[in-house]
C-alpha cells in the first residue's frame, strides 16, 4: 500500500488532533509521512516532489477556520502536482463551515465531518481496495462521480471508554512545541505540555465555534497514563488541559483531582472550566495542583449573558472568582463586547465589573463566528454577503488586528450604532485599561542603568546603547517582578510588564517614574496637560500606551487623532508579514494621513512611534505646529542606527541582524 501524507498547518501549539490522526493511522498498520510546515523533517520540496511522482496514496490534512487559506494552498498544490491522488481535509473547519462551501473552496476529494479516528482506516482501504463502499464510511463526504452531488454520511463519536487513545507524541517535536508556545497570561508556568481530559462540551453558547458534540470525558486512568508518559519522555515544568471544559459537574473534577495526587510526579497544571461549576472544587483542585484557570464570563450584563446562552450569572461568576482567589488559583477571563442585542449599558457594565472586581481580563469585540447562531443571525441580516469571503479575509486572521475594524459593519452584531459602538468600546477599554496601569504598578521599583554589553533581552539584536533594569514586587503578593529595556531597541517605552511567577498578577512599570527621566517626562506631562488639542504621530505601541493606559492623566477628548504614513492595504500586508505585533482593535479616533497635517487644527503634535528620520523624510518642511517626542533623548534610538520601511512594517536593520519593530 502507498503512504497517506498527513500535513499539519503552520499554528503554534501541540497538534492534538493531529497526533491522534497518526496514532489512528499507526494502530492500523497503515503507511504515512507527517509534514509538520512548522517544524518540517523534511523541507517541502521533499514532499511535493513526492506528491507530483504520484507516491502517494492520498494527501490528508485538517485544522481551524483560520487556517482556510492555507487549504486552499495546498490543495491547489497538490492538485496541480498529481490531479489524481486523492485529498482529504478534515478537523474543526468541518464543524464551521458548510461542506458545500468547503468543497467550492477547497480541492478536496473527500471531506471528514467528525471524529476522525471512527472510521478513518476504513477510508484508507476504500482508496487502496475499493472496499468498504464510501456509502458505509461514517463521516465522509463526497461528490457522486456521475451527478456532481454532495453526498454526506453522518458521522460517529469515538468510544473513549472502550480502547485507550493517545496522541502520537513520538511522531511530533514535542520538545520544540514545549519551548515555543508561551501562554499569554501563565506564560511565566511557561514549557507547558497540553493534553485533553475529553471531547466535546456541555454548553450551547451563541458564539462559539461548535463542537464534536456533547462532553465526553475520558476515563480518569487513560489520562493518568498519558500523563505519566509525557513525565517520562519530555522535558516541561505544567500542564495545561485544553479540553474545551476540564469536566462537567463537580463530581467529574473531585474524582479527577484525587486520580491526579496519586501519580508520582504532581506536577502543577492549568485548565479550562465552565463557570456553571461550584465554588466547593477549586480547594480540591488547588491541593491537586492547579495553579490557573480560564473561566470565561464573557459580559458583565445577565441579559446578555440569557442570550448568549452562556450557563452563568454574574454573581454566580463573581462567587467563583473569589473562591479561586481565595483557593489561591489564579484566574483568567476573557470578555466580549458588541454582542448580540447589546446596549451601551450593558456595555458599560461589562467594564464596571472588570473595574470593581480588579479583573485582568483579555476583551474583544464579539465577532461572528461561523457555525455559531450569531453567525447564522447575521447572515439572515444580509451583514455577511459571501460567507466565503469572510471566512477567506476575516476568519483566516487578515484583519483582526488592523486598526480600523470599523471598516467591516457586519462585525457590529449589537444595538448600539456603529459610530457609537466603536466611540463606547474606545472609551470604556481606555477606561479600564488605564485603571489596570495605575492600579497595578510593581512596588518598590529601582531602576539603574548599565552599558548594553552584546546580550538581548526581547530579540536577536545587539547595539542597544544601554539597559535598563528595573526591579520590584508584585503589588498583590510581594514576589519579586522585574524588567529589563534595550534603549534604541526595545519598540514598547511605556507599556512594560512583568507576570508574577507566583499568583500571575500582571504588574506594570513606568518608566516615566524613572529618575533618570524626570525631567523630561514631567516636562512633557506639563505641557501636554496645557494643551487642548494634541495630535499623535504613530499608530504602534506607544501610541497604544500614551492613549490607552493615560500614562499623564490627559483628558481623552484632548486627543484629535493619530497620523499613520501606512495605508489600511499597507497595513494589513505588514500584519500578514508580521503576525506578531500586537495592534489593538478599539481606536475610533480619526486616522490621518501625512498629506491631512497641514489642514488640521491642533496645538501640538505627539510623536510617540516615527523616528527622527522618518519625521524628517515624511515632514521634510516640518508640521508647522511645535513637536515633542514620546522618548526622552536616552532612549530614543541612535542615530548611527538605519530605519527604513519593508512591506509597510518598520524593520530595525544594525549590521548584525535585523529586528521587526
Amino acid at each position: 500500500m502507498k503512504k497517506i501524507l498527513i500535513i499539519k498547518p503552520p499554528y503554534n501549539f501541540v497538534p492534538l488532533g493531529i497526533g491522534y490522526v497518526l496514532s489512528c493511522l499507526e494502530r492500523a498498520n497503515i503507511p504515512f509521512d507527517f509534514w509538520d510546515t512548522l517544524r518540517p523533517e523534511n523541507p517541502e520540496e521533499y514532499y511535493l516532489d513526492k506528491i507530483e511522482n504520484n507516491e502517494y496514496l492520498a494527501v490528508a490534512t485538517g485544522g481551524y477556520v483560520y487556517n482556510l487559506n492555507f487549504f486552499i494552498e495546498i490543495s491547489e498544490k497538490s492538485e496541480s502536482l498529481s490531479p489524481d491522488t486523492p485529498f482529504i481535509l478534515g478537523g474543526n473547519i468541518t464543524r464551521n463551515v458548510k461542506i458545500d462551501i468547503l468543497f467550492g473552496a477547497v480541492k478536496a476529494d473527500y471531506i471528514y465531518k467528525g471524529e476522525v479516528e471512527v472510521s478513518f482506516p476504513e477510508l484508507v482501504k476504500h482508496l487502496a481496495t475499493g472496499t468498504p463502499s464510501l456509502e458505509d464510511i461514517p463521516g465522509v463526504c463526497y461528490k457522486n462521480d456521475q451527478s456532481g452531488e454532495i453526498k454526506k454520511n453522518p458521522g460517529g463519536r469515538v468510544d473513549l471508554s472502550a480502547d485507550f487513545l493517545m496522541p502520537a507524541y513520538h511522531l511530533m517535536d514535542i520538545p520544540f512545541y514545549i519551548d515555543t508556545f508561551k501562554h499569554h497570561i501563565f506564560h511565566k508556568a511557561s514549557r507547558m505540555m497540553f493534553t485533553m481530559t475529553g471531547r466535546g462540551c456541555t454548553g450551547g453558547c451563541s458564539f462559539c465555534s461548535p463542537t464534536v458534540g456533547k462532553f465526553m470525558a475520558r476515563p480518569y486512568e487513560d489520562t493518568m497514563r498519558e500523563i505519566e508518559y509525557l513525565n517520562e519522555h519530555y522535558d516541561f515544568e505544567s500542564f495545561g488541559f485544553v479540553t474545551e471544559i476540564f469536566f462537567q459537574d463537580d463530581e467529574q473534577i473531585f474524582d479527577f483531582c484525587e486520580a491526579y495526587k496519586t501519580l508520582k510526579i504532581q506536577k502543577p497544571w492549568y485548565c479550562m472550566i465552565h463557570p456553571h461549576i461550584t465554588p466547593a472544587v477549586f480547594p480540591a483542585m488547588r491541593e491537586a495542583g492547579c495553579f490557573g484557570i480560564n473561566m470565561g464570563l464573557e459580559s458583565g450584563s445577565d441579559p446578555i449573558l440569557a442570550k448568549l446562552k452562556a450557563g452563568c450569572t454574574v454573581a454566580g461568576f463573581k462567587e467563583n472568582l473569589n473562591a479561586a482567589r481565595s483557593a489561591g488559583i489564579a484566574v483568567e477571563s476573557s470578555f466580549m463586547v458588541g454582542n448580540e442585542s447589546e446596549t451601551e449599558e450593558d456595555l458599560r457594565k461589562t467594564f464596571d465589573f472588570l473595574i470593581d472586581n480588579r479583573v485582568q481580563a483579555n476583551f474583544s469585540i464579539v465577532s461572528a463566528y461561523p457555525g455559531t447562531s450569531i453567525f447564522n443571525k447575521a447572515k439572515k441580516r444580509g451583514q455577511v454577503e459571501d460567507e466565503l469571503e469572510y471566512m477567506q479575509n476575516v476568519m483566516s486572521g487578515r484583519y483582526w488586528r488592523t486598526y480600523n475594524i470599523a471598516e467591516f459593519p457586519y462585525m457590529n452584531i449589537s444595538n448600539i450604532p456603529d459610530d457609537r459602538l466603536f466611540e463606547t468600546v474606545g472609551r470604556d477599554s481606555r477606561r479600564y485599561l488605564s485603571f489596570q496601569f495605575h492600579e497595578f504598578q510593581a512596588q518598590n521599583v529601582e531602576f539603574s542603568h548599565r552599558p548594553h554589553t552584546g546580550e538581548t533581552t526581547k530579540s536577536n539584536n545587539g547595539g542597544a546603547d544601554q539597559v535598563i533594569d528595573m526591579n520590584g514586587e508584585c503589588i498583590a503578593c510581594g514576589t519579586p517582578v522585574s524588567m529589563s529595556l534595550n534603549t534604541g531597541e526595545d519598540v514598547n517605552l511605556i507599556e512594560l510588564s512583568d507576570i508574577c511567577t507566583n499568583c500571575f498578577t500582571r504588574n506594570f512599570f513606568d518608566l516615566t517614574k524613572d529618575p533618570a527621566f524626570k525631567n523630561h517626562y514631567d516636562s512633557l506631562e506639563g505641557t501636554l496637560c496645557d494643551c487642548q488639542k494634541i495630535l499623535v504621530f504613530g499608530r504602534g505601541k506607544n501610541a497604544d500606551s500614551f492613549y490607552f493606559y493615560d500614562i499623564f492623566n490627559i483628558g481623552e477628548d484632548k486627543v484629535i487623532g493619530f497620523v499613520d504614513e501606512r495605508t489600511a492595504e499597507e497595513e494589513i500586508s505588514g500584519i500578514e508579514e508580521h503576525s506578531g505585533s500586537d495592534k489593538r482593535m478599539f481606536y475610533h479616533l480619526p486616522r490621518y494621513a501625512p498629506e491631512d497635517v497641514k489642514e488640521l487644527d491642533f496645538d501640538v503634535g505627539l510623536v510617540t512611534d516615527i523616528t527622527p528620520e522618518m519625521m524628517a523624510a515624511l515632514f521634510p518642511d516640518g508640521v508647522g505646529k511645535p513637536l515633542l517626542w514620546l522618548a526622552s533623548q536616552a532612549t530614543m534610538p541612535s542615530e548611527t542606527k538605519i530605519y527604513k520601511f519593508v512591506k509597510s512594517a518598520y524593520t530595525f536593520f544594525t549590521d548584525k541582524a535585523s529586528h521587526p519593530c
